[in-house]
């Protein structure tokens, strides 16, 4: 008895940092959300080797445009312009994976728009705001219950959930300034 005490404990043990290292693992949205914000930051710095790097991180990520500018093609060209070495054979991502798009919220005014994610994967989406303003993400489900809220003065927020079904959830971006701004969406 004692001997298969030791032999469940020992398993159990071995398990742990397994555990402990998927969940200390950065999340999909929140790494394209650092590499966007380094490259938003360069490129208001006019640092070209930066914005190359902070392209190259979105490609090896895997991050496309959903819809509208494609950033890191237009951070190339920017370094390019400040005579920055820019690589021709940057790794191209995967299909599917990682998904931005710049998004404008007028002052006082909501964002919304609707995802699907699959039952029982972690989501998450993350928002970057080149200026820093107070923004609030919310994600809510079909029945409008919340399932994830995140406010703050930052240039980064973000939400993660693990959807019990497969469905619509509707994302909403809230900004509470009295001026129009832009922010990035991200989704993986």
């Amino acid at each position: 008895m004692k001997a298969h005490l030791r032999m469940v404990l020992f398993v159990s043990l071995m398990g742990l940092p397994v555990a402990l290292a998927a969940q200390a693992s950065p999340r999909p949205a929140d790494l394209v959300a650092e590499a966007m914000s380094a490259g938003l930051q360069a490129e208001a710095d006019h640092d070209g080797p930066a914005m190359v790097r902070a392209a190259e991180r979105l490609d090896s990520l895997g991050a496309h445009p959903e819809t509208g500018e494609d950033i890191a093609a237009h951070w190339r060209v920017a370094a390019a312009g400040l005579g920055a070495d820019i690589r021709t054979d940057v790794p191209r991502g995967r299909t599917l994976g990682p998904a931005y798009s710049a998004r404008d919220v007028g002052g006082m005014e909501r964002f919304a728009t609707r995802q699907s994610f699959n039952a029982g994967e972690k989501a998450n989406i993350a928002v970057v705001s080149p200026a820093g303003e107070s923004l609030t993400l919310s994600v809510l489900d079909d029945d409008g219950a919340p399932a994830c809220r995140q406010s703050r003065v930052s240039k980064r927020i973000s939400c993660t959930w693990v959807p019990l079904w497969t469905g619509l959830f509707r994302i909403e971006v809230e900004n509470a300034a009295d001026r129009p701004t832009r922010f990035y969406l991200i989704t993986n």
